[in-house]
């Protein structure tokens, strides 16, 4: 009986190892890349909001975007400045009568990952901010993020070209 069930635990463990073998990863066609450049304007129409940027050698490259978001807030004010922006790519299998094909196209729910200006990066720029408003209002948090969505909104503005 022992034995039995020593072999049955073998036989079990060997088919749960073969099956391990051949899991897939899980997202093998998202793509992390970078794109560096500077910030052109901000275009809102019928089909969202998108971030226009030009790189060192004039190619213009566009991003849709969250408006009115601390990333968006980055980018406007460092306009002027190189950015390298991550962002996420998703391969997207179309169907076609023939044969299928692939189409690059950015992932319109999560595109942006960071962005930097030198060793700055977004997320430290936006906490290093936060800290000075919630400072300069006295330690009051709700007065200090009302007064940096008013001040940051305005620079948008300055950028935004509405169709």
């Amino acid at each position: 009986m022992k034995k039995n069930i020593c072999l049955y635990v073998i036989v079990l463990c060997s088919v749960s190892f073969a099956f391990a073998q051949n899991k897939k990863t899980t997202t093998p066609n998202n793509k992390i890349r970078t794109y560096s450049g500077y910030l052109q304007q901000i275009d809102v129409g019928d089909r969202g909001t998108w971030l226009t940027f030009k790189n060192k050698e004039g190619k213009e490259r566009s991003f849709r975007a969250t408006p009115y978001t601390p990333l968006v807030y980055f980018f406007v004010a460092h306009k002027g400045k190189l950015i390298t922006i991550s962002y996420n790519i998703k391969q997207v299998v179309v169907p076609n009568a023939d044969d299928n094909w692939k189409l690059t196209q950015v992932n319109e729910d999560e595109n942006f990952v960071s962005a930097k200006v030198g060793n700055l990066t977004n997320s430290v720029w936006w906490e290093q901010i936060k800290k000075q408003a919630i400072k300069d209002a006295n330690g009051n948090a709700a007065k200090a993020n009302k007064k940096l969505k008013r001040d940051y909104d305005a620079l948008v503005k300055e950028v935004l070209i509405e169709h």
